[in-house]
């Protein structure tokens, strides 16, 4: 779990970002957590607009994308906002429904996200969508904006979601006692350990490419200039990484060794398997 920074180049794509780029306005924020009854929720953000990334699989058979807004429920009372999530997308896939939300906050970041009083907003909850809400900046001027993003078939959503529901409920047959009657089939995979290391490697000098707010001001920036991987036969992985002061004071490796974990927390790297 943890957070990561993403901004658009120059060709639109998302690339990794930094916390001083978040800061600035040219970054969004993506945060993965954990809460105490183990569900997992991301959230990104960026110029105080934040959109939700649920899975919806089992409930509904897709990943759902929510924008953040608040609504003046109480006419009366300036205060009574209230947060609503209103639905801008939906995907079958997540990584779909991440690139989405990262650019979506881009498009959405001059939005103003609050909302005055009206029926058809607090009529039923369920009824509170992307369509009848009007858009302004931040300078409450109207905005035009494109809908919402679903691009999900109704029929995979419905497959996506009795399929769901029959796993899980031969899931709890079998732990119930009833017979197993599932086909194991098993396959032989080999992995070589120095392309695995060269993986990583590669992949931590993409997903590192600097280390900042470190070091006594929390200000320094330290670049990665190389990162050398070590996979044991246990399993067990030692990089290491090289790092330039690009600014602010010197930094010691415990902060530095801190801030690249921060920035680990939520990584995955794809597996070189050879099928055999």
């Amino acid at each position: 779990m943890g957070s990561k920074y993403y901004q658009l180049d120059d060709n639109g794509e998302l690339v990794v970002g930094s916390v001083n780029h978040y800061s600035s306005g040219k970054a969004v924020r993506y945060e993965i957590t954990k809460d105490d009854h183990g569900y997992i929720h991301r959230r990104v953000s960026l110029s105080g607009n934040a959109f939700w990334i649920t899975d919806r699989l089992k409930s509904v058979g897709y990943y759902g994308v929510d924008w953040i807004i608040d609504v003046q429920e109480n006419p009366s009372n300036s205060w009574s906002l209230r947060p609503r999530f209103v639905e801008v997308g939906q995907f079958e896939k997540l990584k779909d429904a991440e690139k989405f939300a990262m650019t979506q906050a881009f498009e959405y970041k001059d939005l103003d996200n609050r909302y005055a009083y009206h029926p058809t907003l607090v009529d039923d909850e369920n009824k509170l969508t992307i369509d009848i809400l009007p858009f302004f900046n931040k300078k409450l001027e109207p905005v035009e904006l494109s809908k919402p993003h679903i691009v999900v078939d109704k029929k995979v959503v419905e497959a996506n979601w009795e399929l769901a529901k029959l796993r899980e409920q031969r899931k709890q047959e079998r732990l119930n006692g009833k017979e197993d009657t599932r086909v194991a089939v098993k396959v032989n995979m080999n992995i070589d350990l120095k392309d695995l290391e060269e993986v990583i490697a590669e992949y931590l000098r993409s997903e590192i490419s600097t280390v900042d707010s470190v070091g006594a001001d929390s200000e320094s920036v330290y670049n990665v200039d190389d990162v050398e991987v070590t996979v044991e036969s246990t399993g067990a992985i030692e990089a290491t990484f090289y790092l330039e002061r690009e600014s602010g004071k010197f930094a010691s490796t415990d902060d530095l060794l801190d801030g690249i974990v921060t920035q680990l927390n939520s990584s995955s790297v794809d597996v070189p398997i050879e099928v055999s």
